[in-house]
């Protein structure tokens, strides 16, 4: 019994320990934060308009680019090339939308392609397996 109280002050003293010296990280964290970061200048109020001047309206969207006419034809080329890659009908392939993804890391691209390859490569071997 005795062994077993002595273990329980050695792990308060360890506790208390660790939870002093985080504070003190902390505090030494803040207090460099205030002293070395840049001032942070507060927005400026905005002034009151004077007679007859006109509130600025909120920028108003962008219209999408490309025509209705593009987007129906990119989306049956792109419907025809899983067709194709897939091997299955047209019809069995619902593309629900498309969104462009712009400037991608080659690593992603090549993330994306290898995950292809290696799902054509099963599928292929399983065809081969089936005749």
């Amino acid at each position: 019994m005795v062994d077993l109280s002595f273990g329980f002050e050695v792990m308060l003293i360890g506790f208390a320990g660790v939870f002093v010296a985080l504070s003190i990280l902390y505090v030494l964290l803040v207090l460099m934060d205030r002293f070395f970061s840049k001032k942070r200048s507060k927005p400026a109020k905005p002034q009151p308009l004077a007679a007859g001047e006109i509130k600025p309206s909120a920028p108003q969207k962008p219209e999408t680019s490309g025509d209705e006419g593009e987007r129906d034809e990119l989306m049956a080329a792109i419907t025809a090339a899983l067709s194709v890659y897939l091997q299955k009908p047209r019809p069995s392939l619902a593309i629900r939308s498309i969104t462009p993804v712009g400037n991608t890391n080659s690593w992603v691209y090549y993330g994306r392609t290898r995950n292809m390859d290696l799902k054509n490569s099963v599928s292929s071997k399983r065809r081969e397996k089936r005749i």
